[in-house]
C-alpha cells in the first residue's frame, strides 16, 4: 500500500468517525467519577518478565538493548 492510498484510507476513517459523532446525543454524560485523581508516588510494580518479553518482541536488538529508528517499529 503506498502513502497516497494510506492517506485516503485515513481520511475516510476520520470522515466516518465525524459522521458517527454527529449522531451521538449531545446531552449524554460521559464523565467518570473517581475517588482519587492521581497515582500514589513511588516506583510502579513491574512484571518480572517484561524485559524478556519486550526484547523478544523487538525486531532488532543487541544484547539487552533494542535497535530502532526514531518513530519506527518494523
Amino acid at each position: 500500500m503506498d502513502l497516497k492510498e494510506i492517506e485516503k484510507q485515513a481520511k475516510r476513517i476520520m470522515d466516518d468517525f465525524l459522521k458517527a459523532l454527529k449522531e451521538v446525543d449531545e446531552d449524554m454524560d460521559f464523565s467518570i467519577k473517581r475517588d482519587e485523581f492521581t497515582r500514589a508516588e513511588g516506583r510502579a510494580n513491574c512484571d518480572e518478565d517484561f524485559r524478556k518479553r519486550f526484547l523478544e518482541n523487538a525486531p532488532r536488538k543487541n544484547k539487552e538493548k533494542i535497535i530502532m529508528e526514531k518513530g519506527k517499529w518494523i
